[in-house]
């Protein structure tokens, strides 16, 4: 197996396992459930109960702490099996660099540009690709997500290290306009800010926020599939997770019962803040 396949695989196989404790964790949660619901009948104000309810939070937080760590990997996956489908680099991982090297000028092509602060030279040999056609990227902000990722995978430091490296992911006329406007030594989060200004979808916030606020459950999506859905898109309109206004939008689109089954558990402790994460995660353990 090579070193490729054999990542994928690990990937996969801690991404199975995760699942397979997080569903552990919604059974369990399942069976609280239940037996709640049969002891709430008569022994409501029992210690019975009282020890049910709190082994009920005490497994509603290894199920939101299971799920973050689902989503997590899942993400990493997706983004390991995307950046291995696009057009990737075929340079040698190990090269140091004449002044003759370079093609894109002043960001890389001045001399001993090779001779980094920490004394590093390779290069990954998948890094992702911006804007050059085919299958590269063309958001901005997936890309250099990706790019940045690559370079904490081989220990690089983004800081230190873009400058570097940019000018094998894109276009001679993007790796211009960079040498024009940032300092090859700008901070990482610096240069993010900048480069996603120039090439980001400058309305993408506001078109995602009418998207976001007009959603509803599409035919043959599960309630918490939904969820999964109009958590994604929160985050990519930047809404805070405490927005009253997006929370109670949210509640809104699911059936009656299921609201009153959410503000119950707001009265009880189940939910213990009105947050559209918190919202979520309980529709995620929902038996529904």
């Amino acid at each position: 197996m090579d070193s490729l396949s054999d990542t994928e695989f690990k990937l996969k196989s801690n991404l199975s396992t995760a699942k397979g404790r997080l569903n552990s964790q919604m059974e369990k949660l399942a069976n609280i459930d239940n037996e709640i619901l049969d002891t709430s009948f008569n022994k409501k104000d029992s210690p019975e109960y009282e020890a049910l309810t709190q082994k009920q939070k005490g497994c509603l937080t290894m199920v939101g702490y299971f799920r973050s760590i689902v989503e997590e990997m899942t993400h990493s996956l997706n983004d390991y099996m995307e950046i291995n489908s696009i057009q990737i680099t075929e340079t040698p991982k190990q090269h140091k660099f004449s002044q003759e090297s370079f093609a894109f000028g002043s960001v890389v092509g001045t001399s001993g540009a090779w001779k980094t602060v920490d004394g590093r030279n390779d290069i990954p040999s998948n890094l992702p690709q911006f804007q050059k056609g085919g299958n590269s990227f063309t958001d901005p902000e997936r890309f250099l997500t990706a790019f940045r990722r690559i370079m904490v995978t081989y220990g690089l430091d983004p800081s230190i290290h873009w400058s570097r490296l940019l000018p094998l992911c894109t276009s001679e006329n993007v790796i211009r306009w960079v040498e024009r406007t940032i300092k090859p030594l700008t901070p990482w989060p610096t240069m993010v800010q900048q480069f996603i200004n120039h090439y980001g979808d400058k309305f993408k916030v506001q078109r995602v926020i009418q998207e976001m606020l007009s959603s509803r459950p599409r035919a043959n999506e599960s309630l918490s599939q939904f969820c999964t859905r109009f958590q994604l898109l929160a985050d990519d309109a930047q809404i805070e997770d405490d927005s009253s206004l997006v929370v109670r939008y949210l509640i809104s689109v699911f059936p009656e019962q299921i609201q009153w089954m959410i503000y119950q558990a707001v009265d009880n402790g189940r939910i213990a803040k009105m947050t559209i994460n918190q919202v979520c995660d309980y529709i995620h353990v929902m038996p529904i």
